[in-house]
């Protein structure tokens, strides 16, 4: 077998990026039989085809790599909200926990008015938001359920990822 990256021979090889290496032929936890990328600890099967020397799973990799670290770069962002906001907080320990999933619920008002907004559904208001505008307040409500996960489970990204991924086992996209 052949690295893409360095054109060296052998199984196991590591790849030129640091955070990843691709291993040999076998099965993984993630099914498939080629070679496929160890990213950060996690197998992330690529689906890579031995005879034609694994150039579309290296860039599968590649990409792997650029999602990993955008979104290491949201859940450290998280993070720091958490922080900032265990810092500035003057609520009471137990409450923390029940004010932060209520501020989801804030957020959710302030898209939904940002959707009527651009649909002009208030007729006192007319058309008064953009698409940005809801996209913008989407956003707002996705961190503020994750700050509100973070500070409920230390674990968050691990309890996010596997939600996701038993969302994708019932329509069977997993």
């Amino acid at each position: 077998m052949t690295d893409p990256h360095s054109g060296r021979r052998g199984r196991g090889f590591k790849s030129r990026h640091p955070d990843f290496v691709t291993a040999g032929q076998g099965r993984f936890p993630f099914g498939g039989t080629g070679p496929d990328c160890v990213f950060l600890g996690v197998w992330v099967s690529t689906g890579c085809d031995l005879e034609t020397g694994c150039h579309r799973s290296a860039a599968r990799c590649r990409n792997t790599y650029e999602e990993t670290s955008h979104r290491d770069q949201t859940w450290d962002g998280v993070r720091k909200l958490r922080g900032w906001l265990d810092e500035e907080g003057q609520a009471a320990a137990g409450d923390v926990r029940l004010l932060r999933v209520l501020k989801i619920g804030e957020e959710f008002g302030e898209a939904a008015e940002a959707i009527t907004g651009v649909l002009g559904a208030n007729p006192r208001k007319g058309n008064s938001h953009t698409w940005e505008d809801v996209d913008k307040e989407l956003c707002d409500v996705i961190v503020t359920a994750q700050v509100a996960l973070l500070t409920i489970n230390q674990e968050a990204e691990k309890v996010l990822d596997a939600r996701v991924q038993k969302l994708l086992e019932r329509p069977n996209l997993s």
